[in-house]
């Protein structure tokens, strides 16, 4: 059926397109990759009058037509910057392939004749789920039965940085929300990345009982943060946002009067993007925020980011993101511009100079060490025991949302405040400052790189 198709293909090939994943090249191929990348070569073959033929080795190929319309997010270059996103980090170069079957017919032919129809050898690694994996997974699911679902937790405050050139960065420092992230002990660290994310759907339900529960009982966990006014994000699967048990808990957000964000990796959005539609059709109904998080410079220009409707997208900080002034910073720039400043969150900025760029590039939200620090700084200054504390106790017990990790803390209930800047303390130098810390370096907001 391939091998017909492929024929009639270069027999006319004008206006045709050949575009191959070659899931055989990952470094250790999953038969779940294949399901992944299947929805988004369907959606693309649809879009463009085409069909997606699976090979014995695990590649997909797509033929179809070229796209006639202008639109950025029909262009094969589009397509292949989706997939690069989904397996970017686990590709070697040169695992997608695309031919202009008009003018690059010869490429096509001789990927045909490449000896790769024969069921590939794979390496035991290839398996799915290996019993050793599975069994960590179940043991580590049993043993986590016994632990407060607090204590699972971490928590990281976002803020909103009012700065501009003239004033100095960090000035009238916000919130914006409080995430909770549900941390894998040491027990399931040595499972597949992929498996991971199994283990992580499967609490989903116990995070969401137990968010349910404190907003109806006025618990410690969201307390602070709905009398603020400060919105709370937690990370789901798509599937546990079409669960019952998220039902219930949009339920008792709307009678505690709670603002709520949830948060979606980008990896996950782009499996299945029908179910990612649903997904977010029900945050918006419920008045939730929608976010997608987990965007890097490698996939900041994908053309279609902007069209999901997200509320915000965070940004990974990495120094990837630093360019010379030239045509791949102007790049950069372009992408945020496209994806909207208003909505664009740096999230891992955990140096001053992470900062620094995000505000010469006009971002104005963050998430990160920097930012936990100067928090942490806040907070030592309102506290009348922190003088028996030293900065980096007080950021990591911050940073803990169950008691466990609070330990060796007099002033807990702090813990669990929106930061405010000390009087007088009008920048991150002075907030630092405040509390009686040597003070970090800050770049000038104008930063030049």
């Amino acid at each position: 059926m391939l091998l017909d198709a492929a024929r009639r293909a270069l027999a006319a090939p004008r206006g045709r397109l050949a575009i191959v994943l070659h899931l055989s090249r990952l470094r250790a191929p999953r038969a779940y990759h294949g399901r992944i990348a299947r929805p988004v070569l369907d959606q693309a073959a649809a879009r463009l009058a085409g069909t997606v033929y699976p090979r014995s080795n695990g590649d997909l190929l797509l033929l179809c037509q070229e796209p006639t319309s202008g639109d950025a997010s029909l262009q094969p270059a589009a397509l292949v910057q989706e997939l690069a996103l989904l397996f970017g980090a686990e590709g070697d170069l040169g695992f997608i392939s695309l031919w202009h079957l008009g003018t690059e017919a010869a490429g096509f032919r001789a990927y045909l004749e490449e000896p790769a129809f024969a069921p590939p050898i794979l390496p035991a690694a290839a398996e799915e789920v290996t019993p050793a994996q599975t069994a960590a997974m179940a043991e580590w699911l049993k043993s986590s039965q016994r632990i407060p679902v607090p204590d699972l937790l971490g928590q990281q405050t976002a803020v909103e940085l009012h700065a501009g050139r003239d004033v100095p960065i960090g000035s009238r420092l916000s919130p914006l929300f409080r995430e909770f992230v549900m941390h894998l002990p040491g027990g399931a660290a040595g499972m597949d990345p992929w498996l991971e994310r199994h283990v992580a759907a499967a609490l989903d339900e116990r995070l969401l009982a137990h968010l349910q529960h404190d907003l109806e009982e006025g618990g410690r966990l969201t307390r602070a943060s709905v009398h603020a006014g400060l919105a709370i994000h937690i990370n789901l699967a798509l599937p546990s946002i079409a669960s019952p048990a998220f039902g219930r808990l949009t339920q008792a957000a709307r009678a505690a009067g709670a603002r709520l964000g949830v948060e979606i990796s980008i990896v996950e959005a782009f499996a299945d993007l029908s179910m990612l539609d649903y997904a977010a059709g029900l945050l918006r109904h419920a008045g939730f925020a929608f976010v997608l998080e987990g965007l890097d410079e490698a996939s900041m220009g994908f053309a279609r980011l902007g069209s999901l409707g997200a509320d915000l997208i965070k940004l990974d900080w990495s120094q990837g993101l630093v360019q010379p002034p030239g045509p791949r910073r102007r790049t950069v720039e372009g992408h945020l511009q496209a994806l909207g400043l208003d909505r664009v969150l740096l999230q891992q900025a955990d140096t001053a100079d992470a900062v620094g760029w995000g505000q010469a590039n006009g971002i104005n939200r963050y998430q990160g060490a920097f930012l936990d620090s100067v928090q942490g700084a806040t907070r030592m200054f309102h506290c009348h025991t922190a003088s028996l504390c030293s900065l980096k106790q007080c950021v990591a017990r911050g940073a803990a949302a169950g008691t466990q990790g609070r330990t060796g803390c007099s002033n807990p209930a702090l813990l669990d405040l929106p930061p405010e800047a000390p009087p007088g303390a009008d920048s991150v130098r002075g907030a630092l400052a405040s509390a009686a810390v040597a003070p970090m370096r800050v770049p000038a907001p104008a930063h030049r790189w």
